[in-house]
């Protein structure tokens, strides 16, 4: 296990040049853990400005009547409004049907024959795994063993030491995908670390610091490896045969044409949430098929975040300090936290081949509320709605002791 060793900011200590970045730099940095600062966790947030905006849409035809003192004008700016929104919307379809035709053309092609059998390239999957049912992390392996570079693969299986039955789930993977990867490595995520949250980033975070370790301390092993590409996704996930073939060639590619914005780069595939969809209930099957609407139309194209499953390079991971442990969301929140960790802005790109994504669902329709419940306090409204219900209750002792 690695212990944790304060160090200053990591990009005060890095070379400014990507090609500087040796494997002993990467090494040193994966052994030395920030010692973070709490997280101020205060009522007003930047991310819950767009609530607010979203909260005076919705209810603009309500107030807006009562702000404005002309018919007209409140008609002209619900007009606009509604413009606006149906624009956005026609451009996500123009957007989803682009994405789909790369999509089929994606899928038949050969991305192997673009780049030499031989380039020394290795992918790092980080599957974070908690309570997870093994039936569902098992569909989830199979398909990144039935991948066309399986062999590229370094299956990061990481662990919560607060896991269960840990040790027989480790030896059921182990025996079951055995020479299948390029290597199997079972990081265990220790509990309670100071100024970490529980949560999927935290244990990414770990996770890729120790697979970072294993191949960076092998002197043998590490001649075998000049790029190296970090993949993190869900435990309900299905990936295309396809998938790393395709990021393979699209890196390299953008490695050999000198791009300056490879190492800023987050490759996103298509969400299909449809995972037992057909098992699913009606709210269930709307939302996943907004959400891939939303992957495809807008997320990608705006270049707004990353989702579930992303890719990017490790240099990227080394100079964004790899994933901040007091954020709940591994997805959302890496975006924000590569662009503090370098300064610059980081560019959402396609790769054309589909994943498969389990939607947000439960057993019943009120299960079902109760899963997107949980999900959008993941996504951030979670301590808002908590300092709200803090403010109601504090606001109602004061009445009662003061005018009561």
């Amino acid at each position: 296990m690695m212990s944790e060793v304060p160090r200053t900011a990591s990009i005060s200590s890095l070379p400014s040049n990507d090609g500087e970045l040796t494997s002993s730099v990467v090494l040193r940095h994966a052994k030395r853990f920030k010692r973070l600062k709490p997280i101020n966790f205060s009522l007003l947030r930047w991310n819950l400005l767009w609530l607010f905006v979203i909260l005076v849409f919705l209810t603009l035809p309500v107030w807006l009547p009562f702000a404005s003192q002309s018919c007209l004008i409140s008609y002209y700016v619900i007009l606009g409004v509604l413009i606006w929104l149906n624009l956005v919307w026609f451009l996500a379809l123009i957007f989803t049907i682009s994405t789909l035709i790369r999509l089929k053309t994606g899928m038949i092609t050969d991305h192997k024959a673009t780049y030499p059998v031989e380039t020394p390239l290795i992918h790092l999957l980080i599957l974070t795994i908690y309570k997870d049912d093994m039936g569902v992390v098992c569909r989830t392996v199979d398909s990144l063993a039935e991948q066309t570079e399986a062999k590229r693969i370094l299956l990061v299986i990481a662990w919560e030491s607060r896991t269960p039955d840990r040790e027989e789930r480790t030896a059921l993977i182990r025996e079951r995908y055995e020479g299948k990867f390029f290597s199997l490595l079972f990081p265990v995520h220790p509990f309670g670390l100071e100024n970490e949250v529980a949560s999927k980033a935290a244990n990414a975070n770990w996770g890729l610091r120790e697979a970072v370790q294993y191949v960076m301390s092998d002197e043998e092993r590490r001649k075998t490896v000049e790029h190296v590409m970090v993949t993190t996704c869900d435990a309900d996930t299905l990936f295309h045969p396809k998938y790393f073939e395709a990021l393979t060639a699209d890196y390299l590619r953008r490695v050999k044409d000198k791009d300056p914005a490879v190492h800023r780069t987050i490759w996103q595939a298509p969400l299909f949430y449809n995972w037992n969809l057909d098992q699913n209930s009606f709210p269930v099957r709307i939302t996943g098929l907004l959400r891939t609407l939303m992957t495809m139309g807008l997320l990608i194209p705006y270049n707004v975040n990353p989702m579930s499953c992303s890719s990017f390079s490790l240099t990227l991971a080394v100079r964004g300090g790899y994933w901040h442990p007091q954020i709940f969301m591994d997805d959302v929140g890496y975006l924000l936290t590569m662009m503090i960790g370098t300064q610059k802005r980081m560019h959402i790109r396609l790769l054309p081949v589909p994943v498969r994504s389990g939607p947000t669902s439960g057993d019943t329709w009120f299960s079902d509320v109760h899963e997107w419940y949980i999900q959008v306090r993941r996504w951030g409204l979670g301590k808002f709605i908590s300092n709200i219900r803090k403010i109601f209750v504090l606001s109602n002792f004061l009445l009662f002791r003061y005018c009561g």
